[in-house]
């Protein structure tokens, strides 16, 4: 117990997908965390982890393209550079992250 309720990825206001527990040391950076946080906002919008090329958040709170994240991730993926913990946490949100994305609107 570190004596504060630490919850970066606002898990406690999430309804649906339910996450595994996440040991925060794992991320790298607030940049990972606010684009799983949009990630799990597109799956909750959308129904599905397929972001189509071009698609922007629309809270603010990433830079750049959530569909150029989801990319970098299954590239990190395929080199094994991509933490175990990240790992489980996209693909409860349905990423297959071994499958390049064809998905586009």
């Amino acid at each position: 117990d570190i004596g504060f309720n630490f919850d970066p990825l606002n898990r406690a206001s999430m309804e649906e997908p339910t996450l595994a527990p996440v040991d925060e040391s794992i991320f790298q950076s607030q940049a990972w965390i606010n684009n799983y946080q949009a990630l799990v906002r597109h799956v909750k919008d959308h129904g599905h982890a397929d972001v189509p090329s071009g698609y922007k958040d629309t809270t603010g709170n990433i830079e750049g393209c959530l569909h150029t994240w989801v990319e970098t991730q299954k590239r990190f993926f395929e080199k094994n550079s991509l933490p175990p913990q990240q790992v489980a946490m996209l693909e409860e949100l349905g990423l297959d992250l071994s499958k390049k994305s064809d998905y586009s609107e």
